[in-house]
């Protein structure tokens, strides 16, 4: 048995699911759809209004679904993976990398990964759009995170920033009315 909350809950995830997974989207309908008929009427309706009416605006980037799939796996499995990868910074030319994934993560209107890259031990951000021929790699060593740095630290940065070897002293001021927010 579920509650209304409950309800309202898993159809607003499906559809949260649908927007920001968008290769999800048709199985997040099957499932509602097989959901749906152990679910007392008015917890339907009232769910279903809600997913009518929760509209997410933020646009999300294309990505290749295998790609994504394969770096969750990879992940779960601490496997390499093995892709090449075009920074847009400079004239750089796509770059063959090997990469011990730590965790994916959206941001503003794409998905990244962290992992380590052997010039960059500590982590480094790559947007999963950007990755081409991507393979999982269990020929080379899985190198963990550094002690007590986590993907949900690395990405909850509020300002787009990653984390780094510099500490830079900085002072920001901010005036109303964005000073109430934040």
């Amino acid at each position: 048995t579920l509650t209304e909350r409950e309800v309202l809950s898993l159809v607003s995830g499906l559809r949260m699911a649908s927007h920001f997974l968008p290769h999800l989207a048709k199985d997040a309908d099957d499932l509602w759809t097989k959901m749906r008929s152990s679910l007392p009427e008015s917890l339907l309706e009232k769910g279903e209004t809600l997913g009518r009416c929760s509209v997410v605006s933020l646009p999300v980037s294309r990505m290749d679904s295998r790609a994504f799939d394969l770096l969750v796996d990879a992940i779960g499995t601490r496997t390499n993976v093995r892709f090449s990868y075009r920074s847009p910074y400079g004239n750089e030319r796509a770059t063959t990398r090997v990469v011990s994934p730590w965790g994916v993560f959206f941001q503003s209107h794409a998905w990244y990964l962290w992992g380590s890259h052997p010039k960059t031990p500590k982590g480094v951000t790559y947007r999963i759009s950007r990755i081409k021929t991507l393979h999982i790699w269990p020929e080379t060593p899985f190198s963990p995170p550094p002690d007590g740095m986590r993907i949900d630290d690395h990405a909850s940065s509020g300002w787009y920033g990653y984390t780094g070897d510099a500490d830079i002293p900085v002072e920001i001021e901010i005036s109303p009315p964005l000073a109430e927010i934040v």
